[in-house]
């Protein structure tokens, strides 16, 4: 039924207004994974729709009735690829919806900055500590996350988060430095480090979040 995909998809959509939030990484993979396999059984359909036909007419008009019956099992067969290529499809929205629905609950439980509509810090948990990661066999620092107050203006530091989302999150260029370029050398200057963590990072709308909640927004 795809009454509850509709459901989260409403939902998933209302968060990410409520939230002036972005489309995340991952649910974008999935979107652009759900569109070439779509497309490949568009194909298949299309091509087993012009096979049938194909020997359909062979064995009427020219009395080519084995033709006509190798049609036949050939266009089965693109039936029976697009058909596989289908419940894949489902597969995949299952485990993605799974997925995103923890993503929401989480969401669900930030407090908003009245002011600008985005997520703060988490309902019921302190400011976290600087964490540690591994990779290459060798240490690597993460950014603390601990809340706190952003190295510019408000209004400026809401501007240049909405200019990291639509630049490495949504992929429109030169998006940062619009917003940049128009700043005091010291309030760029302050927010030049910060690019340059989400620019590095691997998951970029969450470390965009992270930014966030440490500057209490």
């Amino acid at each position: 039924c795809c009454c509850p995909i509709c459901a989260f998809e409403a939902s998933r959509e209302h968060q990410r207004a409520d939230r002036g939030l972005g489309y995340d990484p991952t649910e974008i993979r999935v979107h652009k994974c759900l569109e070439f396999f779509g497309c490949l059984a568009d194909c298949c359909i299309v091509c087993g729709c012009f096979i049938q036909c194909a020997g359909c007419a062979a064995g009427i008009c020219l009395g080519e009735a084995d033709f006509a019956e190798s049609s036949e099992r050939l266009s089965n067969s693109c039936f029976e690829v697009a058909r596989g290529l289908i419940r894949g499809m489902a597969w995949i929205i299952r485990v993605a919806t799974s997925c995103m629905s923890a993503q929401m609950i989480y969401e669900a439980k930030q407090i908003k900055d009245a002011g600008s509509g985005l997520p703060g810090k988490q309902v019921g948990i302190g400011a976290p500590v600087q964490q540690q990661m591994w990779e290459g066999g060798s240490k690597v620092q993460v950014m603390p996350v601990a809340v706190g107050s952003p190295p510019v203006p408000q209004q400026v530091a809401r501007a240049f988060l909405q200019a990291l989302r639509d630049e490495y999150v949504h992929g429109q260029e030169g998006a940062v430095g619009d917003v940049v370029d128009n700043l005091p050398p010291d309030q760029s200057a302050a927010l030049e480090s910060h690019e340059n963590v989400v620019r590095e990072s691997r998951d970029p709308s969450t470390t965009i979040q992270n930014i966030a909640r440490q500057w209490g927004m």
